[in-house]
Parts: C-alpha cells; sequence; structure tokens
C-alpha cells in the first residue's frame, strides 16, 4: 500500500513524474496518477499547487513573483520635451499603478500619441515613436497647450 507521505515525497520534495514513481515502485502510471487525484496532491501548471492550504497567506515576494508576465511587452514613458526615457514598466498594465490606463497607452504606443502629457513606446521602439514625434512637430504643440493653459488659467483669476 503506498501512503500518501511516500508520494508526497517523491512527487513533490524530490519533483519525480508520475511515470518515474510507477518504474520506480512497479505499479502502472495510471495509479499513480489515481493516488496523487486521491491524495488531492495534484500541481497546477508552474508547480503551483492546485488548491491553496487552508488560512495561508502568500508572501509579498511570492506574490509578486506570481505577478510576473513573461511574454508581455515592455512599455516606455518618454518625456516629450526631452525625449528621454523616463519610466519602463514591465506590461502594459504594469503602469496601471501610477493612474494609466492600459487602453490609453496602448492607443499611444501605436499611434505614437501623448497620452497624459507622455510619449509611450514598447521596449525597443522608442527611437521610432521619438523621431515620429518630431516630424510631427509635436514640441510646437506643447508650446502652443502650454500657452492655452496659461492663458486659462489668467482667464479664471480675472473671473474669479
Amino acid at each position: 500500500m503506498i501512503t500518501a507521505s511516500e508520494l508526497m515525497t517523491e512527487y513533490w520534495s524530490r519533483q519525480k513524474t508520475p511515470a518515474m514513481i510507477a518504474l520506480e515502485w512497479g505499479v502502472s502510471e495510471h495509479k499513480i496518477w489515481y493516488l496523487i487525484k486521491k491524495y488531492d496532491l495534484s500541481k497546477k501548471k508552474h508547480h503551483i499547487k492546485h488548491r491553496g492550504r487552508k488560512d495561508y497567506l502568500m508572501p509579498q515576494h511570492e506574490r509578486e513573483k506570481h505577478h510576473i508576465q513573461p511574454h508581455a511587452k515592455k512599455v516606455s514613458m518618454i518625456c516629450p520635451k526631452t525625449f528621454k526615457i523616463l519610466k519602463t514598466y514591465r506590461s502594459m498594465s504594469a503602469p496601471k499603478a501610477d493612474g494609466f490606463a492600459r487602453e490609453n497607452i496602448r492607443r499611444a504606443c501605436r499611434t505614437a500619441g501623448l497620452y497624459k502629457g507622455y510619449l509611450w513606446a514598447f521596449e525597443g521602439y522608442e527611437a521610432g515613436v521619438v523621431r515620429v514625434a518630431q516630424k510631427r512637430g509635436l514640441e510646437k504643440k506643447l508650446k502652443t497647450l502650454s500657452k492655452f493653459k496659461e492663458g486659462y488659467e489668467s482667464f479664471k483669476e480675472e473671473v474669479a
């Protein structure tokens, strides 16, 4: 009789596959899979347990590890005045913590446009975005926008 602790040791601690365990113990692989499910020792993708332990709070460093998206495109936030990269995020949804919306960042990356006063570009395409922004005369537009804001502020002061 195979006990849960023996199976857990082989499957979880020693990281053996059910085929390796079956070959070592001289039983069918189907029997090992059956016992893994019976004893609730199944794994999920990337060796994360299918069902977590009761009352277990995952530490912050593990939470961050699980939130990493390995295939996500990195996004750079570029200053439209100096055309220098201010910050690089690991994915398009990461800037949400700073108050930026993913959809608008995506649009700004694809059109080489502004979102909340910054240029946005996928990592590796920053030079192209800067070149397009300079060609469109973004600097002049920014100066016009700042003059408009100054005029609006003075208008608000006169009315008040």
